[in-house]
């Protein structure tokens, strides 16, 4: 049979799944952790009576949490941006109540450095003019953002497993956030980044309303799978 879908822009899977409890979505992606925050009415859902019956169709790719930093702010792992600018992303999005969760799981209060809440593209031109010392984002890896900032030849690249207690860090934030797993970003994903970055990721998910037919998710889901290939060429 055939469908007609359009896509729509949002801040991210936060907004999605309040998208999807009004009808004004019946298809969404969203990170791992906030379908389950959202599914618990945890977190950046405490309290609200925010729609959770939804499905789980498939998992996407990985989102990855990356942290560039300018090269002059003595940064060299999530432990040194004590008073240091950094940008956690805008209110709403899934990477902010990412980058909140790890921090959280390691016991780092906000308080202790200037937190940012701006969109990740506006952050990268204030870091790149040297008025920001960095960001955290968990995102895909390679994507225009991150390649921008890289770029610039100013930043680099960290992830939550840089600095002398990296492995014990991702092994306690996976401990109290279970939907994180072992990632390592390649060298030479970005510009000026010849060294492995070892960090954290969780699956992206493509996630619909449960009143949506049987027949049209598995189509929609047929139509992915046969053509991964081509897919694969917008990445």
């Amino acid at each position: 049979s055939n469908c007609s879908i359009s896509a729509s822009t949002s801040d991210g899977g936060n907004e999605n799944i309040l998208r999807l409890g009004t009808n004004d979505q019946q298809f969404a992606m969203c990170a791992t952790a906030t379908c389950l925050e959202a599914m618990n009415k945890s977190g950046s859902f405490e309290g609200m009576d925010v729609y959770n019956d939804f499905l789980v169709m498939f998992n996407m790719y990985p989102t990855v949490f990356q942290m560039p930093v300018l090269k002059t702010s003595g940064i060299e792992s999530i432990w040194d941006i004590t008073g240091k600018s950094i940008n956690l992303g805008a209110a709403g999005s899934d990477s902010r109540s990412m980058n909140v969760a790890i921090l959280k799981a390691l016991g780092i209060d906000e308080g202790s450095f200037d937190s940012q809440a701006i969109s990740h593209s506006n952050a990268i031109d204030m870091v790149i003019d040297e008025k920001m010392d960095g960001y955290m984002i968990v995102g895909d890896s390679g994507q225009s953002h991150q390649m921008k900032a890289m770029s610039s030849n100013k930043m680099i690249m960290l992830g939550l497993g840089s600095g002398p207690n990296g492995d014990e860090d991702i092994a306690t934030v996976i401990s109290k956030e279970p939907y994180f797993y072992e990632f390592t970003i390649p060298a030479n994903t970005y510009p000026d980044q010849d060294y492995d970055v070892k960090t954290v990721a969780q699956g992206t998910l493509l996630i619909c309303r449960s009143d949506i037919s049987e027949e049209l998710v598995y189509e929609f889901t047929k139509l992915v799978w046969e053509n991964l290939d081509y897919l694969e060429t917008f990445n």
